[in-house]
C-alpha cells in the first residue's frame, strides 16, 4: 500500500514539473516592451492606444508608464 502511494505522489509530482516547465517555455517567446529581457516569471500586462504590451517586472512598467503620454489600463 505505501509503494503505490508512493506511486502515485511520483506521478502528480511528475506532472505538475511538466505543467510548470511548459508555462516556462511558452513565456520564453515573450519579451520586455522595455529592457528586452525574456519572461521568466509573470509578466506585467498594460493596454496602451488598443496595444497590449508586456513587461517583466513592474518596474519596466513604471518605466515605460513615466516616459510615455499615452493612455493605458493594467491587465
Amino acid at each position: 500500500m505505501a509503494m503505490i502511494k508512493t506511486i502515485c505522489a511520483l506521478v502528480l509530482l511528475g506532472l505538475i514539473l511538466h505543467a510548470e516547465v511548459r508555462k516556462l517555455l511558452k513565456r520564453k517567446k515573450e519579451k520586455c516592451a522595455t529592457c528586452g529581457r525574456v519572461m521568466v516569471e509573470r509578466p506585467v500586462k498594460i493596454v496602451a492606444e488598443g496595444e497590449e504590451l508586456t513587461f517583466c517586472c513592474e518596474h519596466c512598467a513604471a518605466a515605460y508608464r513615466g516616459r510615455t503620454t499615452h493612455s493605458y489600463r493594467e491587465h
